[in-house]
């Protein structure tokens, strides 16, 4: 009797690092002492708080009070802060081998998560990670700073977080990454959907529109779906056939929807681990999609192809489950997502540039100050 394979996943957006970035980007405003009191209470809460807090953010995050978000600015970075501090690489693989996860995409922030530590940190685990670099928009040599990283670690994707990295979409520090991305083949997941503290702004998905027709070349993927905006992000995305959507803080009803409408071969599984568990993030999937084609490829098929990856064999010792689990390929060396086909598109655009001035955004990536990010 011939026992049926074990389910492929593949987690496409996993975060890792220590919040070690400027301070000025993280600003606590504690403006009376019982301010200070409490946040040192939630720091001690934070682990019994926080599973209760994603499941909240994830079914109400269309109800979510932009008052609350406001509100909870000043004491939430410090929890998030103790969140990547407290979990680390350990802990990560610990909880995708109980979810049955082998490859995960980790991806990097800079300058909040420096990409060298977690480098350093999944080079020990040979297999099981492929990386996606949030370069820095105001990097000065955004090209040296990627040929760089090239000879540490192979590398397959770039994350680009508008609202944390103080962007906007207009500006022409973005088209460099751009560039850079479609030169090396290099997928580029957006942080998209209102941001849950208070940031720059920027946040209406259809600022993306100039940028996304400008870099149909390469795969783009709009993370969360957009959490609050997913039938923004889902509009979107069905107009261009580049653009795929990851589904972390969404719930199954959403996730179906993204599904129906896009096809399974362009919507991702991911968790955002360590800031929503991964049996939620998993659990929605499976409740959207009934056992099939679909599910096998929302889960881990889509990914798998897109990373360049191959279902393979591996001993216990080096993925810490005795099941048949996906591993990186040996048949895809290098930096890019090879196993990803550009699809019939439109001709390139060229690029946007915004006619009107705009908090934080330069006139040219040669401006003298360029190295400068805005302060708030």
């Amino acid at each position: 009797m011939v026992r049926p394979e074990a389910e492929v996943v593949v987690d496409a957006l996993a975060h890792l690092g220590s919040l070690g970035g400027p301070r000025l980007l993280l600003k606590r405003f504690a403006r009376h002492p019982g301010e200070a009191l409490l946040s040192s209470l939630l720091t001690w809460t934070e682990p019994i708080a926080h599973p209760r807090l994603g499941r909240l953010a994830t079914f109400g995050r269309h109800g979510w009070p932009q008052a609350l978000s406001q509100a909870m600015s000043d004491l939430g970075w410090p929890q998030v802060q103790a969140i990547f501090s407290r979990l680390g690489v350990r802990d990560m693989v610990a909880d995708m081998d109980r979810s049955g996860i082998a490859p995960t995409w980790v991806h990097t922030l800079e300058p909040y998560f420096p990409s060298e530590p977690v480098i350093e940190a999944i080079s020990a685990y040979s297999g099981r990670f492929s990386l996606s670099v949030g370069l820095d928009p105001y990097h000065l040599d955004p090209e040296a700073r990627l040929a760089e990283l090239l000879e540490r670690h192979p590398i397959h994707g770039l994350k680009i977080h508008p609202q944390l990295q103080l962007i906007h979409l207009g500006d022409p520090r973005l088209d460099r990454l751009m560039g850079l991305a479609e030169r090396h083949r290099l997928a580029v997941t957006f942080h998209t959907g209102t941001f849950a503290f208070r940031t720059c702004g920027w946040e209406d998905a259809r600022l993306l529109v100039p940028l996304l027709d400008a870099c149909s070349r390469q795969p783009v993927i709009l993370a969360h779906i957009g959490w609050d905006q997913s039938e923004r992000v889902l509009d979107l995305a069905s107009r261009r056939p580049w653009v795929l959507v990851e589904t972390s803080w969404q719930d199954p009803a959403t996730i179906g929807a993204a599904v129906q409408r896009l096809g399974a071969d362009r919507v991702l599984f991911g968790s955002d681990w360590p800031l929503l568990k991964v049996r939620y993030a998993l659990a929605h999937v499976r409740r959207a999609l009934p056992p099939g084609p679909e599910r096998d490829a929302v889960l881990g098929g889509s990914a798998m192809q897109l990373l360049g990856l191959k279902r393979v064999s591996a001993p216990p010792a080096a993925l810490g489950r005795k099941r048949t689990l996906a591993v990186l390929s040996s048949e895809h060396p290098g930096n890019t997502a090879r196993g990803w086909q550009a699809p019939t598109c439109p001709p390139r655009r060229k690029p946007w540039r915004p006619t009107g001035s705009c908090p934080g955004h330069a006139p040219s990536p040669r401006h003298p100050d360029a190295s400068r990010r805005p302060r708030w």
